[in-house]
């Protein structure tokens, strides 16, 4: 029987809208002698690993300079064979170079990052004169393994040939690691538990789209298309790049904070950052009656909210740098699917908002998109 490699890609910026039951027999599959490659890991999936083994926690942290750079090296090694080795991933990796590395370190240091500079070089690490991070973590688990990393190689899949390389030397190396199963693992029903409970309760999904531009902070007037029709399948000229419409998730445990910049990453990764942008995200909920309620918002840039296309709120107030501002105002829940458009229209700095309903008088269910 062949030695599996299990290949799980990015599949939601948080763990817990993972599948909970395929990603846990994956996991016990590696467990049981299987390896388990996974690309771009959320930024949570500690708080999974906590729960399964602690060994094989993957912290994430950006790897992307400013004005002082951070650079990714590549050593000899099967996974870079017929590709350039013994130094720093220069312009053959121009596609693939991965804006996240791990803090942690693993097996086997094959590719990495070092920054000489990093208080210039970001906000990340501030008071160290020096810093490292692993491209490629290589963690045991059981007798199997768990391999993770941020390499940009499955986007890039069929339009560039060292991507198409690393992924088959991936493949070649890991499955001469990997044992073959004798059956199936047992999953650990705690983990899918939580993951089961996480997804149905402390979730919610919205579409997001952009970052649209906001030349002359006049991104809060103009009407993009997502204001005329939301077509998922759409896309349209955007500030950097093309956009299009992508699933993200807020978290119960943010207090539900989406975090636009964050969702349009990459986007030239660090300078958005610092540039006007307007973004949209969209929800769907299910009311169990006609209902009158209050919009409850977090705001820190110009916002406007529609509610069944009808605009229920609306500012074009800039909050001072990484705080938010309160704010609510009326609107009414129809009974059966209701459509939540969010607007938000930001100068240089954060690009985030909240958003939450509440019924004074009589009790209300809401069901938030899954």
């Amino acid at each position: 029987m062949a030695a599996p490699v299990h290949v799980v890609p990015p599949l939601a910026n948080t763990i817990r809208a993972y599948p909970d039951n395929e990603l846990a027999q994956i996991l016990a599959q590696a467990k049981g002698g299987a390896v388990a490659i996974l690309f771009a890991p959320p930024d949570d999936w500690n708080d999974l690993a906590d729960r399964l083994d602690p060994s094989i926690r993957a912290t994430s942290k950006d790897a992307v300079g400013a004005f002082l750079g951070a650079y990714h090296y590549v050593k000899f090694h099967p996974l870079f064979d017929s590709l350039p080795a013994r130094g720093l991933m220069r312009q053959p990796y121009r596609n693939t170079v991965p804006p996240k590395t791990f803090v942690e370190s693993g097996d086997e240091d094959i590719c990495g990052t070092f920054d000489t500079s990093p208080a210039g070089a970001g906000q990340y690490m501030m008071e160290e004169s020096r810093w490292w991070g692993n491209d490629l973590l290589i963690r045991k688990y059981g007798s199997g393994r768990i391999v993770f990393t941020h390499l940009r190689i499955l986007e890039n899949l069929g339009q560039d040939p060292v991507a198409d390389h690393l992924f088959v030397n991936l493949l070649k190396h890991f499955s001469r690691r990997s044992v073959p199963p004798e059956g199936l693992y047992p999953l650990d029903q705690k983990a899918v538990e939580w993951l089961r409970h996480e997804r149905n309760d402390h979730i919610r999904r919205w579409m997001v789209i952009g970052p649209f531009a906001n030349w002359g902070d006049k991104g809060h007037v103009t009407a993009y298309p997502p204001e005329q029709n939301v077509q998922f399948e759409a896309t349209y000229p955007g500030w950097y790049t093309p956009v299009h419409w992508k699933s993200w998730y807020s978290r119960e445990v943010d207090a539900h904070v989406v975090d636009l910049q964050q969702a349009f990453t990459p986007v030239y990764e660090y300078y958005p950052r610092y540039d006007y942008g307007t973004g949209y995200a969209y929800a769907e909920i299910t009311s169990d009656k006609r209902v009158d309620a209050i919009v409850n918002l977090g705001i820190q840039d110009a916002t406007k909210v529609w509610l069944n296309g009808k605009l229920v709120y609306e500012t074009d107030r800039q909050v001072p740098h990484d705080q938010f501002a309160t704010d609510s105002a009326e609107c009414t829940f129809k009974h059966g699917r209701n459509t939540l458009l969010v607007k938000v229209s930001k100068i240089p700095g954060p690009f985030k908002f909240c958003i939450d309903f509440e019924v004074l008088r009589e009790p209300l269910v809401l069901k938030w998109w899954k």
